[in-house]
């Protein structure tokens, strides 16, 4: 995990659909091993990403990676993602 990572939502319970997928970008990463994330929805026919959070949300490092093992978020290469611009 390193700041400015993207993840991508995946799971079971997840509220998306075809239309519409969730993003997570690591904002921070504190010394108390506090990760902090902004979330986001990727809306796939417009080609729009718009913050779903004013604030980051904070996780303890542990959440996250129970997340990661849990298979609910995987982590998405910068090269991969719909809504970067590759240069």
């Amino acid at each position: 995990m390193n700041r400015g990572e993207w993840y991508k939502f995946f799971g079971a319970s997840q509220e998306q659909n075809e239309l519409q997928e969730t993003y997570f970008h690591i904002v921070d990463i504190n010394d108390a091993g506090t990760i902090l994330v902004d979330k986001y929805i990727y809306y796939k026919l417009m080609k729009k990403l718009i913050k779903q959070t004013k604030e980051p949300i904070s996780y303890t490092s542990k959440a996250w990676l129970e997340r990661i093992i849990q298979n609910t978020v995987y982590l998405v290469e910068k090269e991969n993602l719909p809504f970067l611009l590759h240069i």
